[in-house]
């Protein structure tokens, strides 16, 4: 009889760990179809041009520099910036490599949830002292895992490269979460205090911190966690009261410490809105309906809704303009007040409800954040994900209540798992992308920028002759992007390729923007595009792009500093080679330095400048500055060559 109980429960567990297997098989064989994609938006000055990140050779200073080569974030995200550094030095810029270590990440995470998963529901069970069937919690944390796994929502988080440094940062918050819940249950359980557990806790903290800032809400994590689940309960020599005063003297004051700090300088918020085309009380009012479609994607997900851009949404002006603010405003004042008077009832449903808005505090409330992204539900669509599949099993307990609840869930399973692989089909080349975003969102400015940027490659390129759809596509995007000159300067740039004139109307609506809208890193790549497009047969007259600078230049809208030195240094290489006059290039380019010293790039190009001028002190100078400041050498390799032409030239003066 032994022996046959030992064998049912051999085979129970390698059914188990088969279903596991095949759980996470689903969650890859969805993303199968859109490995095969290209970089996309954000990838490109953060990867493909990126040249800090193009690393050849390992050593300490290679990895450094490019570890901290991404200006996001004030920590640099150093630890996501080190493995796309990696994935350069093993396979260059093809963007599978950077694909299949995003999917890798993406699994996971989802098994670090079903395991994160599975212990809250044990600890749940055990603490309200609810009998259930034993393997219900097993398959609960699996059917919440593998949702997860496939939802649509989640698909930027891994096929759009970039966003590895929001999958890796859940990763380590997860895993850190895991180590947190079993220190946790030692207390309650086991009557002793792990601190190991609780120490690689802390650590996974921190390094998911270091993947991107957002991991900070860990804090607001563990806060639900105990609010809804554990409920302070210690019985190690730590008693209740004592742990429920050191955790919230531990998660709370810090947290308070930073409102206080913002409400008495606000201007840290305050300044990020001066380049956006929306206030404060616009983005917050706009947020309220974002939260609403996020939460209505995570449950009912629509194809034809869902985007990489999402820059077409109409922002919110008022309580009633458009009028759906208010009712998104009620909504989630209702979802928040509920899940607070549910938690003696329902712990389960306000942990979902309480975890997705917390995991919403940073990018949906008052940072100076663009307005809409997928990939900000990244966990927190765990969150509804887990509160709704575990409140219906737990809610239910006939038999063939549970067998409808558990035919609804497969059919909503196969579902979002088939919408997941469109749209991972979708995602298969630039092309196929291109078309069907802006086929689903037509007002997007980026979506018909986008189209249009690959109908002109496939014209100049002779494949098809699509002229005049990129036009048309340049100019819808013109029309959708008010305050950015990016469509203006590709249209320019392109009629110019094959022998078209600029259109009067394009040249007017730069001249327009560039006075009436403050400058964006955008405007000023556009800018940098449009010099370039000089050195060609360019269908702009110098002329007409020195107003274009004159314009920016004279600009008095507030916008941030250092998009005031880059403007600058465009136009000291304008001015060098187009205007053939280096005292003004000169000029803007110690301006420019004066603003943000701190940008050593800005200094390499004076030291350049100074030599061809013959001031040679000035390039020592900088030189000087350069080398005691270049922390990771980063720029080791210019500076000698550097050195190299100042000595020539020196000599060459002598003789």
């Amino acid at each position: 009889m032994l022996a046959i109980q030992n064998f049912l429960h051999y085979k129970n567990r390698y059914f188990k760990f088969v279903l596991i297997l095949l759980g996470l098989g689903i969650g890859i064989l969805v993303y199968l179809p859109g490995l095969s994609g290209d970089f996309v938006h954000d990838d490109f000055p953060n990867i493909v041009k990126n040249k800090k990140l193009h690393i050849d050779h390992l050593n300490v200073d290679s990895i450094l520099s490019a570890s901290f080569s991404s200006e996001s974030g004030p920590l640099r995200r150093p630890v996501s910036m080190a493995t796309f550094a990696a994935n350069y030095y093993i396979s260059g810029l093809n963007p599978l490599g950077y694909k299949l270590f995003n999917l890798v990440i993406h699994i996971l995470v989802g098994l670090s949830l079903f395991f994160l998963t599975r212990i809250l529901l044990d600890s749940y069970e055990k603490l309200s002292n609810k009998k259930m069937n034993p393997h219900r919690g097993f398959y609960i944390s699996l059917i919440v895992a593998t949702a997860w796994l496939v939802s649509p929502i989640n698909l930027t988080g891994v096929l759009y490269i970039v966003q590895r440094m929001t999958s890796l940062a859940a990763l380590f918050s997860v895993i850190g979460l895991c180590f947190y819940v079993v220190a946790r249950r030692s207390m309650i359980f086991q009557n002793k205090l792990n601190y190991f557990s609780f120490l690689l806790s802390g650590l996974c903290f921190v390094v998911a911190i270091f993947c991107k800032e957002n991991a900070i809400l860990n804090l607001f994590y563990l806060i639900c966690i105990e609010i809804c689940i554990l409920r302070f309960v210690s019985n190690a020599s730590l008693s209740t009261k004592s742990f429920r005063i050191a955790f919230l003297t531990l998660t709370i004051i810090p947290v308070a410490c930073i409102i206080i700090w913002l409400l008495y300088d606000p201007s840290y918020i305050l300044r990020g809105y001066e380049h956006r085309p929306f206030s404060l009380l616009e983005r917050v009012l706009t947020q309220s309906r974002a939260l609403i479609y996020y939460l209505k994607w995570i449950i009912a997900p629509n194809i034809s809704e869902l985007g990489l851009y999402h820059d077409d949404i109409y922002i919110s002006k008022s309580l009633l303009d458009p009028f759906t603010t208010s009712i998104s405003i009620i909504s989630i004042c209702i979802l928040l007040a509920g899940s607070i008077v549910l938690i003696k009832f329902k712990p389960i449903l306000s942990f979902g409800i309480l975890f997705f808005f917390s995991s919403h505090i940073l990018e949906s409330s008052v940072i100076n954040l663009e307005l809409m992204y997928e990939h900000r539900n990244y966990l927190a669509s765990f969150g509804v994900i887990f509160g709704v599949i575990a409140s219906v099993f737990y809610a239910i307990t006939n038999k063939s209540t549970q067998r409808l609840a558990i035919l609804i869930f497969c059919l909503w399973f196969c579902a979002i798992a088939t919408t997941t692989g469109l749209r991972a089909y979708q995602w298969r080349d630039a092309i196929s992308l291109a078309y069907y975003e802006v086929s689903h969102h037509p007002k997007s400015s980026r979506a018909n920028f986008a189209l249009g940027s690959i109908y002109a490659d496939l014209s100049m390129s002779n494949v098809l002759d699509e002229k005049e759809k990129a036009i048309n596509l340049f100019e819808n995007s013109m029309q959708h992007m008010p305050y950015e000159i990016a469509a203006e300067a590709a249209a320019i740039i392109f009629s110019s390729s094959v022998n078209l004139e600029s259109k009067p109307e394009w040249i007017d609506s730069i001249i327009k923007k560039l006075s009436a809208y403050p400058i964006t890193h955008i405007t000023i790549e556009s800018l940098k595009q449009i010099t370039r497009c000089l050195s060609l047969s360019c269908s702009v007259t110098t002329k007409q792009v020195f107003e274009f600078y004159k314009t920016a230049i004279n600009n008095s809208k507030p916008y941030p500093s250092r998009y005031r030195s880059d403007l600058l240094t465009i136009y000291a290489e304008f001015a060098t080679n187009h205007l053939n006059d280096l005292d003004i290039a000169y000029i803007a380019m110690k301006d420019a330095i004066d603003i943000t010293p701190d940008v050593l790039q800005y200094r390499i190009n004076l030291i350049m400048l100074a030599i061809i001028m013959k001031k040679y002190d000035e390039a020592l100078f900088q030189i000087a500055f350069v080398e005691k400041y270049d922390t990771f050498h980063s720029y080791g390799k210019i500076i000698n060559s550097l050195k190299e032409d100042l000595n020539k030239n020196k000599n060459s003066s002598n003789t």
